[in-house]
């Protein structure tokens, strides 16, 4: 199963919101993941992305 799958399925089940942790990813990895999230199938993850200051695999998240 993908990530993307998993994370849709624990949404539809009702075990939202999925925080993935990056930031232990190796440079290369995190191109990677950007690669995958941000290719033309995702163009508005990019976007949303940047519009939140995300950075996969470099941004610590806020506590909740």
């Amino acid at each position: 199963m993908d990530l993307f799958s998993a994370i849709l399925r624990e949404y539809q089940e009702g075990r939202g919101p999925v925080y993935v942790d990056t930031q232990h990813l190796s440079p290369g990895m995190v191109e990677e993941l950007e690669r995958c999230f941000f290719t033309t199938e995702r163009p508005t993850f990019k976007k949303f992305f940047e519009g939140k200051g995300i950075k996969i695999g470099r941004t610590r998240s806020r506590s909740t």
